[in-house]
């Protein structure tokens, strides 16, 4: 059985709030039903006593877990300066396969080996058996030059090809590459400027209660 578990008093002040904010929800299907300025106002209210009532379930939420969230906060800084080291390694390491791997050195052996391979699958569909015999020891050679994957006493490293790229001059740049600077095409909006291919309309939301 777990040791966690909320006090009696953490629990029935969690469900005081959850009751309150329960009577609150039936209350908003009436409430929601604004028909004239009376019953807009009668609105506005409610969404200010939710927000005070929001503002009494956050308090009591943070009340509750500050002191737990400032203790494995403690914790994680701790054991970072643990991981960070061997992150750290992790990196330098696959740096230096990742130079290695883009070394003319083993690219000249996996091309042989893929060489080797397709030479292979073609005795195989050819059913060319003693051709197949011959090449064994070219194969496991080439293999063993540029393997696909690193085997080790305690286990094993996989490669995956990533495509890596940089935009080496804007102007020859497709349009359909381009993105949309939404942070300006807003801003234009708001000043009631139009544009093309942009379609803008206003809505009016509450925004404070």
């Amino acid at each position: 059985m777990s040791s966690l578990a909320l006090h009696a008093d953490e629990t029935r002040e969690i469900e005081e709030i959850h009751a309150d904010a329960l009577a609150l929800l039936d209350k908003a299907r009436e409430v929601a039903k604004v028909e004239d300025s009376l019953s807009e106002m009668r609105a506005a209210e409610f969404l200010k006593q939710v927000k005070v009532r929001h503002g009494i379930a956050e308090n009591t939420r943070t009340k509750l877990v500050k002191p737990l969230n400032d203790h494995v906060k403690m914790i994680n800084t701790e054991f970072k300066k643990t991981t960070t080291p061997l992150e750290q390694a992790e990196d330098v390491v696959k740096g230096g396969m990742i130079t290695y791997r883009k070394s003319v050195i083993f690219k000249e052996a996996e091309e042989r080996r893929l060489r080797v391979e397709a030479e292979a699958r073609a005795a195989i569909r050819d059913g060319d058996i003693e051709k197949l015999d011959g090449m064994r020891d070219d194969h496991a050679a080439a293999v063993a030059a540029a393997p696909r994957t690193v085997n080790t006493q305690s286990g094993q490293v996989r490669f995956r090809k990533v495509w890596r790229f940089e935009v080496e001059d804007m102007l020859f740049l497709p349009a359909m590459y381009w993105m949309p600077d939404e942070k300006k095409i807003k801003a234009s909006v708001e000043q009631g400027i139009p544009i093309p291919g942009v379609r803008a309309w206003v809505e009016e939301i509450p925004l404070s209660y």
